[in-house]
């Protein structure tokens, strides 16, 4: 592959092949959600809640479950404790959700993502609270960062809920000649708002913290750009 589109946790793994992935630019970032009924009996009120639950961490080798794997590992649910773990996709979760087959499902995306939404619009549900986890989380892996959802964002009861976020990066790697770099990163810009007709998260992609991407390093073609724009 050429290029890819990875969170930063993932895209900060050591890389098996030959080839040194190299970020072209910051897009946006991704919410970390936990989606649970919105209701008194036996509810779900933070992470530990979980425990001998039925949950839903995302698909297999996908970026949700990276980081439901470590929010659930950071807040001590294995072993005993371990849920009971379901790897769906963000539709698969939420029809198994909806027949009551699983308590809980994790999705990480931008605000707001389409299927909560709906999901939302047709049934009582409530955003899991991670206060309890963030700081342990924050300082065993700092490529997350302290965020809030709105309980406007879902047209939720209550006030918004503590979470994480994990920004986005445009990779490449260094075989990819810096002129060709440099006009992907042009391209990427000038079709900005055409983007963010296509999807509102992408309101996001700033040229200004679009160079921010520890710890991938930017490519030198993607630099020629930035510097040429003087960022």
């Amino acid at each position: 592959m050429d290029i890819a589109f990875s969170a930063a946790d993932v895209a900060a793994a050591p890389p098996d092949g030959p080839r040194r992935p190299m970020a072209l630019a910051r897009l946006y970032n991704d919410y970390l959600h936990l989606v649970v009924n919105n209701q008194e009996a036996d509810p779900i009120e933070k992470v530990a809640d979980l425990a001998g639950r039925r949950v839903s961490i995302g698909a297999p080798d996908s970026g949700v479950a990276v980081m439901a794997k470590r929010v659930l590992e950071t807040s001590g649910l294995s072993g005993a404790l371990a849920p009971e773990v379901s790897y769906l996709g963000l539709g698969d979760s939420i029809e198994a959700f909806a027949d009551e087959e699983i308590d809980a499902f994790f999705w990480s995306g931008g605000l707001p993502t389409g299927g909560i939404a709906e999901l939302a619009a047709s049934r009582p549900i409530r955003l899991v609270d991670l206060t309890d986890v963030l700081p342990n989380l924050i300082n065993r892996y700092p490529v997350y960062n302290a965020e809030l959802i709105p309980a406007s964002t879902y047209q939720l009861p209550g006030s918004a809920v503590n979470t994480i976020s994990v920004p986005n990066y445009l990779l490449a790697t260094d075989a990819m000649p810096a002129d060709l770099a440099g006009a992907l990163v042009e391209t990427l810009f000038d079709a900005q708002p055409a983007l963010v007709k296509a999807n509102r998260a992408a309101i996001a992609i700033d040229i200004h913290s679009a160079i921010e991407t520890h710890p991938v390093p930017l490519h030198p073609g993607a630099i020629r750009y930035y510097q040429a724009r003087k960022i």
